[in-house]
């Protein structure tokens, strides 16, 4: 009789453990596990190093550009030349199977003028690098003294992100094939937050295009900084003659340091 009172004693202590087990198991799981992947409210909580490169006043600089894509729509190449703007970028892909309907149009005209003009990607969370790369290569020719290409890192709220190690593949990727078929690092535009999630301490031997229209753009101290989107809003009359917006850059070097060192060979 002891006996089985002792079995029961024990069995109910087996059951209560068990309980308390399966009641804390999910809490105690958050103490283990691996951290979540980032996501655009996290990202906005990092305790960021401090800032201590700020850029200039946009009009302090004498290399001036623009990027443009089928948003533009109708652009006179010999106009923008004659309005103090010295290169461009243009949209040429988007992730895997997206092509710009003004790409062509866009980049011969522009090369008809004394404007230096590269072509960008905008890079798609939800297809792999090579296939990325691919599209850009198959749209993109391959030419003398072009800017070197331009991948387009960021994301918005809409934006539906893997986890961190497959969105560094496909960047990663993307980077080294668009490199290797052009010969030139490429430009890697970002914001904040996508610089903070994806660049930040991997590409720093690679020029940084950063996007900060409220204010002269502010970066790390061990982060040179190549090119400064300051505005979204700007009008030149080669632009629809003037009646759409268009965002407006400059380059960070001086002029020598552009013709000299940013093209490509």
């Amino acid at each position: 009789m002891k006996k089985r009172k002792n079995k029961a004693r024990i069995l109910f202590i087996v059951l209560v453990l068990l309980g308390i087990w399966i009641y804390f198991a999910p809490y105690l799981r958050t103490f283990v596990q691996k951290p979540a992947t980032p996501t655009i409210e996290s990202i906005k909580n990092i305790n960021r190093k401090p800032v201590t490169v700020t850029l200039k006043n946009a009009e302090s600089y004498e290399v001036r550009g623009i990027d443009v894509s089928r948003h533009q729509g109708n652009i006179d190449w010999n106009k923008i030349a004659e309005e103090n703007i010295h290169f461009a970028y243009i949209k040429a892909t988007e992730g895997t199977t997206y092509t710009d309907k003004n790409f062509d149009k866009n980049f011969t005209n522009a090369q008809k003028t004394n404007i230096k003009v590269g072509a960008y990607h905008f890079l798609s969370y939800d297809s792999s690098g090579p296939s990325q790369a691919e599209n850009f290569i198959a749209k993109v020719p391959k030419l003398p003294g072009m800017l070197p290409p331009m991948i387009d890192i960021e994301f918005d709220p809409a934006t539906v992100l893997p986890t961190q190690e497959v969105s560094d593949q496909i960047i990663a990727e993307l980077i080294g094939i668009i490199e290797e078929f052009y010969g030139a690092k490429p430009v890697l535009y970002v914001n904040y937050d996508s610089y903070e999630m994806f660049v930040r301490g991997k590409y720093q031997d690679y020029p940084i295009w950063i996007c900060d229209i409220n204010k002269p753009a502010e970066m790390p101290e061990d982060q040179k900084v190549t090119l400064w989107q300051y505005s979204h809003t700007g009008r030149l009359q080669g632009v629809n003659k003037g009646n759409s917006n268009v965002d407006l850059n400059i380059f960070t070097g001086s002029m020598d340091e552009f013709l000299n060192n940013f093209t490509t060979n």
